[in-house]
Order: structure tokens, then sequence, then C-alpha cells
């Protein structure tokens, strides 16, 4: 589901100490940066009728929620490559992959980076729904498919009003129990 309010799923799991935003921070991976010395995740496959089983998917979850939306993005890469990169989970990690990257170009203040970000995953969504999946590891697809129109059409307002040390988006996600 899409929320007003946001929750950590995985609490006991610590964040990085920034939110990594290029041009203001220290790279992750480099010298200084705060997984320099820590290897990618290499998750299991995410079992989409099980999303909560996955402490990888939440925490990517988690991290896109807080603003941490660089190193949400790796998080769903680990589980994107996990599945080969192809299908549907893979397009639908890609989807999470591109919104995450939305966020980042908020951060960065280049709006027409947060369009094509967000257009491209609203392409994601919609090939998954032509492809008659309407829920996917806890989420309406097309649910995503619109919170991604949203940050398309809201993409000046969220550059405009983007901080480095938070959450860029005002509406946030949560996978369903179901």
């Amino acid at each position: 589901m899409i929320s007003s309010s946001k929750e950590r799923l995985l609490p006991h799991f610590g964040f990085p100490e920034y939110a990594h935003v290029p041009g203001l921070t220290a790279h992750p991976k480099k010298k200084g940066g705060h997984s320099e010395f820590v290897d990618d995740p290499e998750p299991e496959i995410l079992n989409p009728m099980k999303p909560y089983s996955s402490d990888a998917f939440l925490y990517a979850v988690d991290l896109f929620n807080y603003g941490y939306y660089w190193e949400s993005h790796v998080w769903w890469e680990g589980l994107w490559h996990a599945c080969g990169r192809r299908g549907v989970m893979a397009d639908f990690l890609k989807a999470l992959i591109k919104l995450g990257a939305a966020g980042v170009k908020a951060k960065t203040k280049e709006e027409k980076g947060v369009i094509i970000h967000s257009q491209r995953a609203q392409e994601l969504f919609d090939s998954l729904l032509k492809r008659d999946v309407s829920c996917y590891a806890g989420f309406d697809i097309a649910d995503l498919f619109n919170y991604s129109s949203d940050i398309e059409i809201n993409a000046g307002r969220y550059c405009r009003n983007s901080k480095p040390d938070e959450s860029v988006f005002d509406r946030f996600l949560k996978p369903d129990r179901r």
C-alpha cells in the first residue's frame, strides 16, 4: 500500500551514517564512504507471496521511506540480481530501483532526472499490469503506478523542497501482509 505515514519495518536494522547524495556526500563505496568496507548485499530470491520473510526487501523499503534512496537501490539491485534480472520479479524490482533513482535525482535537484526515472518506473509497472500482475510482493501494482505518476507530476516541488538528510516524497511504501 501507499501510505501518508511511515513506520520502520525492520527497526533493528540500523541506517547508514548518511543518505548518499552525489556531489554532496562521499560516495558510499569510496574512501571515507559509509560502505567503504562493506560488500554489496547478496540476498536470497524474494518470495513475492511472503515479502515479510525477506529482510533485504523490507530493509530496502525502510531505506527508501526514510530518504536513503541510493542505499535502497543497492538492496533492491541485490534482489534483482538474485532473481536473474529477467521476468516479472525483475521488472517489479527494476521499477522500485527507478523510484530510488528518482529520489536521488530529487535530492540533487535534477527535475528532468526525477521525471525520466519516474516515467520508467511507470512503464515497468504498466508492463506488469498488462501481464495481469495486479498484486506483487504485498503491493497493488496500480497503486505503485499512480505513486510513480505522482512523483513525475510533482517533480519540481520535490526538487525544490528536498533536503539531503530527509525523505523527499510525502507518501510511503508499505507492503500488505496478505
